[in-house]
């Protein structure tokens, strides 16, 4: 095998790994709040406790995603919810809206959809 075509082989075994880390569960914050933070609730509404405040920029991790109350935000809104869980171990809801998931205003494969998730608990 000839050097350039070794270099390539390991700058895409290298590079591989970091496209698949870039885009795991783990992978996800806040944003979108312009500073101001987004709501961990109880459940995938805005009528839900709010458990704690989650600052810009807060690591998340996204257990699964379901339909909720829609949240607008300036031009954008969405009526999927992020099931989640912080790197200090807090879990509940954030609208998606808030979190940076490929997608807004719908499901972000290959995030999980929550199976058995009671919707109607949200008026």
């Amino acid at each position: 095998m000839k050097r350039a075509q070794r270099l390539a082989l390991i700058g895409a075994l290298v590079l591989v790994p970091c496209v698949l880390m870039a885009h795991s569960a783990d992978a996800y914050r806040i944003y979108w709040t312009a500073g101001k933070g987004a709501h961990l609730r109880s459940g995938p509404c805005t009528s839900s406790e709010s458990i704690a405040m989650l600052p810009e920029g807060t690591n998340v991790k996204i257990l699964c995603q379901t339909r909720g109350e829609t949240v607008p935000d300036r031009q954008r809104k969405s009526d999927v919810w992020d099931s989640i869980m912080t790197d200090d171990g807090r879990g509940g809801w954030v609208s998606d809206l808030y979190v940076n998931t490929p997608n807004i205003g719908r499901f972000s494969p290959p995030i999980p959809v929550c199976e058995g998730y009671d919707e109607s608990v949200c008026p």
